[in-house]
């Protein structure tokens, strides 16, 4: 317990003056690591998904309206801040830990419980939405005058577009209360991969504009994941540690001198993709390798975009590689 309560005190709690300072913070994969082995500590079978699920506690205390609005959240706002209090603000005797465990477990199962119901509400508002929208746009088609209705109609095909993007093939179940589990995966994921894709057209344009920050701290993360798969191999964790100097690459793009370095850094991550991870992927790492090579040569038009998408493939694979390890052990 004490090590989390630490964690927060010299980690988190200095970055929870903005929203974006803290969610920044809390995603961040050293912090990650460091709360998921003090979970275990405490809950052995604790996971990541479920440390990311404790971490959101943070956000929801401080800013609860940011996260939640104003309806909808009083049951997730009060676990939050009990569960804050818990284990930041009470203090128990030397001879009462037990008790304070058990108080903390108790107060993250119904935090991760609200956290749940939550979720599920707000999707289900969502859907509301959605229903009310195409509701408004059947009465404006129907009661208006002619020049209202072709823009009327054409709003509504890109609602259709949308929809059908975000619930597939069920996407006019969202006129009913149909809405099940498969159609919400549907919509977490396009949601989830909308976002990424924001962030990494927004890295090609830092690019353009020789901003090196976001990249470099890309693969701070991706080096970050191969130290820990390296586990207690000292020699291979030294390894990446000087074959993924992010300080030193900095310096050199900075300069325009980083081509050779860039194409170094990215094969010894495909080849450590190669040795760590599953054998059936060793031909799209072998394609991966050959576009490296095309890096920096006459015939690319595009070398920042190729770049990009290069690093979001291994920054990928990484993190899937290190979720099917954390899977692994915590199920041993």
């Amino acid at each position: 317990m004490e090590n989390i309560r630490k964690i927060f005190l010299e980690q988190i709690e200095e970055h929870t003056d903005t929203f974006n300072n803290l969610s920044t913070c809390l995603i961040n994969s050293t912090i990650m690591s460091n709360v998921l082995l003090a979970l275990q500590e405490i809950i052995p079978s604790c996971t990541r998904t479920r440390t990311r699920q404790f971490l959101s506690h943070y956000i929801v205390y401080y800013f609860p309206n940011e996260v939640i609005g104003e309806i909808g959240g009083e049951r997730l706002i009060k676990a939050s801040q009990n569960l804050y209090n818990v284990h930041v603000k009470e203090k128990h005797k030397e001879n009462d830990k037990e008790n304070e465990i058990t108080h903390f477990v108790d107060a993250l199962n119904e935090y991760l419980s609200s956290f749940t119901e939550w979720q599920k509400f707000d999707k289900e508002k969502l859907a509301g939405t959605y229903r009310d929208a195409y509701r408004l746009l059947s009465e404006i088609k129907v009661s208006s005058p002619i020049e209202i209705q072709e823009p009327a109609e054409k709003l509504e095909r890109t609602l259709d577009k949308h929809t059908k993007q975000i619930f597939g093939v069920d996407a006019q179940k969202i006129l009913n209360n149909e809405i099940n589990k498969d159609i919400l995966h549907k919509m977490e994921k396009f949601v989830y991969e909308s976002i990424h894709e924001i962030y990494w057209q927004n890295m090609i344009k830092q690019l353009e504009e020789n901003s090196f920050d976001s990249l470099c701290t890309v693969i701070e993360d991706v080096k970050i994941c191969m130290v820990a798969l390296s586990g207690k191999n000292q020699l291979k964790r030294d390894e990446v540690e000087a074959s993924l100097d992010v300080a030193f690459l900095k310096n050199v793009l900075d300069v325009g001198m980083a081509q050779n370095q860039v194409k170094c850094l990215l094969k010894y991550c495909l080849r450590f993709l190669r040795e760590y991870g599953q054998p059936c992927h060793d031909t799209e790492i072998d394609e991966l390798n050959k576009t490296t090579d095309s890096l920096y040569t006459p015939e690319v038009k595009n070398t920042i975009e190729l770049l990009t998408n290069i690093i979001r493939e291994i920054a990928t694979r990484i993190n899937n590689l290190v979720t099917v390890v954390y899977k692994f052990l915590s199920n041993k």
